[in-house]
């Protein structure tokens, strides 16, 4: 069927959700799996110093505004709750995706930034590493030297956010959220939209 007849055989809701709706989220993983790409190069290329936190928040905004399209804040209106499970429905996304789990996790996270900082900041720590600037501080970076000399990583607390390599995990504050599960599901999307 070419497109003019597939076009044709859609009802008008359809339509708006697969053409209108699919484009702007197509773009939108798109610019998120972009930006992973971009954090992955750069953390290879310098973990330390490089762009990777940029890039980082790149993806994550944009993974962000995908999961905002099938999971909507709870307390929106019925036409907003209606078009997210018609979404989910057509382009056939789970209540148990990593959109909705870790997507939810990373918006709050990023949207209630001023406040997870606050929250961070004003409990006492022997040492506070923020993870931003072009800092990565995985557990391999920062050890501690315990008094009879052996080394271990730092309280997960005193890191605000951080990026492990070996499980593909960026922390926020108190949460993890897996980066592989939610860049599969934003390939898996890509394609079938």
């Amino acid at each position: 069927m070419n497109d003019t007849a597939q076009i044709a055989s859609m009802d008008h809701d359809e339509y708006v959700l697969r053409s209108v709706y699919g484009e702007e989220i197509n773009t939108l993983c798109t610019y998120a799996l972009r930006a992973h790409d971009e954090a992955m190069r750069s953390y290879a290329k310098d973990a330390v110093r490089g762009d990777f936190w940029y890039h980082m928040r790149v993806f994550l905004n944009f993974a962000a505004d995908v999961s905002k399209f099938f999971f909507p804040p709870r307390s929106q209106e019925v036409r907003t709750k209606k078009r997210a499970e018609d979404l989910r429905q057509l382009f056939l996304v789970p209540d148990g995706s990593p959109l909705n789990d870790a997507g939810r996790k990373i918006r709050n996270h990023l949207e209630h930034i001023d406040e997870r900082f606050d929250e961070w900041a004003s409990t006492p720590k022997p040492f506070m590493v923020i993870g931003s600037g072009g800092n990565v501080p995985p557990e391999r970076f920062i050890r501690i030297t315990n008094p009879d000399g052996t080394t271990r990583a730092p309280d997960p607390t005193w890191i605000f956010h951080s990026y492990n390599e070996s499980n593909k995990t960026v922390s926020f504050h108190h949460d993890s959220v897996e980066l592989t599960p939610l860049v599969t599901e934003l390939e898996r999307l890509k394609n079938v939209l």
